[in-house]
Formats: C-alpha cells, structure tokens, sequence
C-alpha cells in the first residue's frame, strides 16, 4: 500500500465518523431517545379545586383557585343554557384568609372518610366537593363523605369563596 492510498483511507473513515454522527443527530436520535426538556416544572404549592353536586345536575357550578388568588368559576346564569367562565382575583383578606385556615393538619383531619348519615343530594338539595392541594399534596374535602366540620374556620371561609364568586360581594 503506498502513502497515498493510506491518506485517502483516513480521509474517507473521518468523513464517514462526521457523516454518521450528523445523521445520527439530526434524525435517528429523535427515534431512539424521548425528550427530556431542560425547563423542570415548578410542582404546584396551593390550588382549590371545587365542585358542587346534587340537584343541580348539569349546570353544577365550579370554581378552581390558584395561590396568588386568582379564580375561574363556571357556572350557568339564570334564563342560559350554556356555561360561563368567570375570571378574576379574589379580595386581598379572603386570599389572605384562605392562607391562614388552610394547613396540613386541617385538612388531613377534614378529609377523614366516613360514612354520612344523610347527604343533601339524597335529598334534592347541593353537596361540594373540594380537592385542595398544598405543598404537593392532594386532600379532598366532601360534604357527603368526609369528617368535614360545618363549623370550622377552613369549611366557613371556603363556604365565603363559594358566597364572593356567586354573588360578587363579600360577606
């Protein structure tokens, strides 16, 4: 083999490691990999999520509230059929409120299963359901089905939220 046929040898398996890398990069690693995405989620710290149920059947209002106070509650108005969304932020001192009466030990107490004596739905009348979740952790709250206590600062403040997004005034 001459020095000349050696060179070309080098040339042409360098070519090819850059040709095969190129490729490999730009279309046989889409399918070979799943993609991770740098950006890490910020896992969610504060969200109530609640609905009602029972005799209003599908026009059931709900509302979803998020840490900074930040609400979306749906509904259907009176004399409609379909359903609204309302936007907005709760006042400062229900927010403020909300923050205070909601913590772990509440609600892991309030979250309690058991098996209710009577439940309004049963009776023609509206049950709630909430799902809260705090520090990453999801606790679910029934009206029908859960040791919630009527009484409680947590049940009267959520019961507030539920009155300000109905009827946009305070209680």
């Amino acid at each position: 083999m001459r020095g000349q046929d050696i060179i070309s040898i080098a040339i042409t398996f360098i070519v090819g490691i850059f040709a095969g890398a190129y490729l490999y990069l730009t279309g046989a690693a889409a399918y070979v990999t799943d993609f991770v995405s740098p950006v890490k989620e910020k896992p969610v710290e504060f969200v109530i999520e609640s609905e009602a149920y029972g005799s209003c059947g599908e026009t059931c209002p709900s509302f979803r509230v998020d840490d900074d106070g930040s609400y979306h509650y749906l509904y259907v108005p009176p004399d409609a059929t379909e359903p609204v969304v309302r936007k907005g932020k709760l006042l400062g001192y229900l927010n403020n409120k909300l923050h205070r009466v909601i913590t772990k030990e509440e609600l892991a107490r309030q979250a309690k299963k058991t098996t209710p004596g009577i439940c309004n739905y049963r009776n023609g009348e509206i049950d709630v359901r909430y799902r809260i979740t705090l520090d990453g952790k999801e606790y679910v709250l029934d009206s029908c089905g859960t040791a919630v206590d009527e009484n409680s600062p947590l049940w009267r403040t959520l019961s507030d939220v539920w009155d300000y997004l109905e009827t946009g005034v305070d209680s």
